[in-house]
């Protein structure tokens, strides 16, 4: 079995990001949490198009965006990592950036939320 070693201040650094976030980021955290990459809104005319056949088809419900735009941005970042579109996770990190979430935030919503495979 192979073990790594702990660098402790990273992990000391890591839990005070976590803890950084308010009460109603980290329940916009679990919610995209289990949206697992189906809380994307559609970025083009296509994808658009689409859900709206989807719609029709299906009965699925168009995705909504949150009211607040700092909280939509990380619900979509958390969303983007699920999806594993390197393309799409750098512009919704830049959003997440742009909304005023610090660098260490960000880091550990991409060590705790991606789920590559």
């Amino acid at each position: 079995m192979h073990q790594t070693h702990i660098d402790t201040d990273h992990a000391e650094a890591v839990f005070f990001a976590a803890a950084m976030f308010t009460p109603l980021e980290r329940t916009v955290l679990e919610l995209a949490r289990g949206e697992c990459g189906t809380g994307l809104l559609p970025t083009s005319s296509l994808g658009l198009f689409l859900e709206r056949v989807s719609f029709r088809l299906f009965g699925r419900q168009r995705i909504r965006p949150l009211a607040d735009p700092r909280l939509e941005a990380l619900r979509s970042f958390v969303n983007a990592l699920h999806r594993c579109s390197r393309a799409r996770v750098e512009v919704t990190a830049a959003a997440l950036r742009s909304v005023g979430f610090e660098p260490l935030q960000e880091i550990w919503i991409r060590s705790t939320f991606a789920h590559c495979g």
